[in-house]
């Protein structure tokens, strides 16, 4: 047995044991996600090329975690949750974004699967923390310390602030119809994570959400965050699920970001009927390097960017319908944000602070979120998976419907359209010596066969459109079957390097056991 594994036996144990002594309960809660097998054709974020469909992909993934809950009291309680995330099947490397551990030489990539014999060292601490109460308090209190899921807009996830990180957080029940959530988290810290490692900057994020109730059917939060991001930047906050958003080089030339997100989340239930509008308003500074700043004369530029959502959902028998429109602001191509003296000055559209899998993209697999898949195929390349097409925003309006065939039996089905909020270009950060430059630029993402995967030359804004079939059996409680195919056409602004984009489809078996 590998010593990690003797450590989580041992660590149980002792929870095990210490229990009965401090009069207190431990509780085992979580789930076993099985994807497989999954196929897919020209949506590989190795390919990055939509206009060849010659890329197809077979994989399996498992997720399992683990949240073992140490209760001493309703007021007070210890929670540490563990994750273990494979990916199997694929080609070498871990394109997934399971988190595996990858090495060098003869065994690279070994870790990141199931493979002869299996046993792989996927094994990561997801959660942390403290969960309690203070009586003393004169109004209602809860309270969480450590590691664990931060949630700024409780009635919508992953639309602005949605992500596991280290902080605390305060809830505070004035009435039934009022209370207060208050939040600090911390993105990355100002130093040395070891010997020779990159330093990194100073980053958090902050902020309250006051939920109201003012009438028995309808809740109305208000949200204000203030963030602030600081050079260096880690690949945590530069991928897909940072503030920067995974936006090729977004981040080049940044000193200082001080971001302020300001709106509404909603949901009002009218009988059968659910509105759930969404705004949130993106405003603050971003500050250029000292060094770019000398050449161009220019030290910072604004925020200015918003984001809308808007969900209906009606229920009539066994019939559910929903409705969906989303949009994101953009830049457009010549805009430039990075301060490199090539392109137009103009202000930063929307950016949300870190979220998993966007709300944006819920229902769908191609142009979505890839809720099926479960454990979501994170890529810059997956535009649904962030809400954003690059630096050109987002636009989206859908359609689901789900028929309940059966008390375990749910047919389900949605089709959707997808657009940029600003028509797609190769963007001013790319260009080579003025805007009618090569896009050829430093940092340039390459596509498989070694051009420029972000020229794009479609001179449209139409992503595509998107249809998805498939259904949820039960066989038992918590045993749940999803399987789901998908089909997109790829539309103008994803042609790339004067191709036209192609199509796309998938295919994804889920079985999930949540206990």
């Amino acid at each position: 047995m590998k010593p990690w594994k003797w450590h989580m036996v041992l660590l149980m144990a002792v929870g095990l044991a210490s229990a009965p002594v401090f009069a207190a309960e431990m509780r085992v809660v979580g789930f076993i996600d099985n994807v497989f097998p999954h196929f897919g054709s020209n949506m590989s974020a190795f390919d990055r090329d939509t206009t060849r469909n010659g890329d197809q992909e077979f994989f399996g993934r498992q997720r399992n975690r683990l949240f073992f809950n140490f209760i001493a009291s309703d007021d007070l309680r210890g929670v540490f949750g563990i994750e273990v995330d494979l990916a199997y099947g694929a080609p070498s490397g871990d394109r997934l974004g399971s988190g595996c551990v990858e090495g060098t030489g003869p065994f690279r990539f070994e870790q990141c699967g199931f493979r002869n014999s299996i046993d792989v060292n996927a094994l990561e601490v997801k959660h942390l923390y403290v969960d309690f109460r203070v009586p003393q308090l004169p109004v209602g209190n809860r309270w969480r310390i450590g590691g664990f899921r931060f949630q700024a807009l409780p009635l919508h996830t992953s639309l602005v602030y949605n992500i596991d990180g280290g902080g605390g957080d305060l809830q505070l029940t004035f009435t039934d119809q009022v209370s207060l959530l208050l939040s600090y988290q911390q993105a990355e810290e100002d130093l040395d994570r070891f010997a020779g490692s990159a330093k990194i900057g100073e980053d958090y994020i902050t902020g309250a959400t006051l939920m109201l109730k003012p009438i028995p059917d309808l809740d109305f939060h208000i949200l204000g965050l203030y963030g602030h991001l600081q050079a260096p930047f880690g690949a945590n906050l530069t991928g897909t699920g940072g503030p920067f958003v995974a936006i090729a080089q977004d981040a080049r030339n940044v000193a200082t970001e001080d971001r302020y997100y300001l709106g509404f989340d909603a949901r009002w239930r009218i009988g059968n009927t659910r509105i759930e509008p969404t705004f949130v308003y993106l405003l603050g500074e971003r500050k250029f390097t000292a060094a770019s700043a000398a050449l161009t004369g220019v030290e910072s530029t604004d925020y200015d960017g918003f984001l809308a959502h808007l969900n209906i959902l009606h229920t009539r028998g066994p019939w559910l319908f929903g409705a969906k429109f989303a949009y994101k602001s953009g830049n457009e191509a010549d805009d430039d944000l990075n301060n490199r003296g090539i392109g137009n000055r103009a202000d930063v559209g929307f950016r949300q602070w870190a979220t998993e899998a966007d709300r944006f993209g819920e229902w769908f697999e191609i142009l979505g979120r890839s809720e099926v898949d479960g454990v979501t195929l994170r890529s810059p390349y997956r535009y649904g998976e962030i809400g954003l097409l690059d630096r050109f925003g987002w636009m989206s309006v859908g359609g689901h419907v789900e028929y309940k065939a059966t008390d375990n039996l749910i047919l389900t089905g949605s089709v959707g359209g997808f657009w940029a909020a600003e028509r797609p270009g190769c963007s001013a950060n790319f260009r080579v010596g003025s805007l009618s430059g090569p896009c050829t630029g430093p940092g340039m993402p390459l596509n498989s066969s070694d051009e420029p995967s972000l020229n794009f030359t479609g001179d449209g804004k139409f992503v595509g459109w998107e249809i998805n079939a498939g259904f949820r059996y039960t066989i038992m409680p918590g045993l749940v079957w999803t399987p789901i195919i998908a089909y997109a056409d790829y539309g103008d602004a994803l042609s790339t390097n004067n191709r036209k984009a192609m199509d796309a489809w998938s295919f994804s078996n889920r079985m999930i056991y949540l206990f």
